[in-house]
């Protein structure tokens, strides 16, 4: 996994072995933190301004979070990703960008559908501080 990375080829097989044992067991513990430790590691060579593969990597996670029913496991992915949206709000800081639409749409929809975050902390993560000089 950690050669080829999260591809959604080998995601089904993945979600299968891991399924074939039980949910607390060493085994699969050790298949749900190797794909948290794979997705941070492909988070950390994206960078500040390639959002679009940030979503493309996220669709691929979405059908471990699906198949994989351990809520520590999605509280991770949901840790992980949050640190790079942060990074992406902080970056795209022209609110009429699309790209700082994107990022704002995917956490309007992506993140509230998976009860990741609500509505009003996704609000409160993009509201801006005004700064007063005094």
């Amino acid at each position: 996994m950690y050669q080829e990375g999260l591809q959604p080829e080998i995601s089904e097989s993945i979600v299968e072995l891991a399924k074939s044992f039980p949910d607390l067991s060493i085994e699969a513990k050790t298949i749900r933190t190797a794909v948290v430790v794979a997705y941070g590691k492909s988070l950390a060579g994206l960078g500040k301004s390639n959002n679009e593969g940030f979503f493309e990597l996220f669709r691929n996670v979405e059908s471990y979070i699906n198949g994989f029913t351990d809520q520590l496991f999605s509280n991770e992915i949901k840790d992980v990703s949050l640190v790079q949206l942060k990074e992406f709000i902080r970056f795209f800081n022209n609110r009429r960008s699309a790209e700082y639409q994107s990022v704002k749409g995917f956490l309007m929809t992506t993140m509230v559908s998976h009860g990741f975050l609500t509505e009003k902390e996704v609000k409160e993560l993009i509201k801006r501080k005004k700064v007063v000089v005094a």
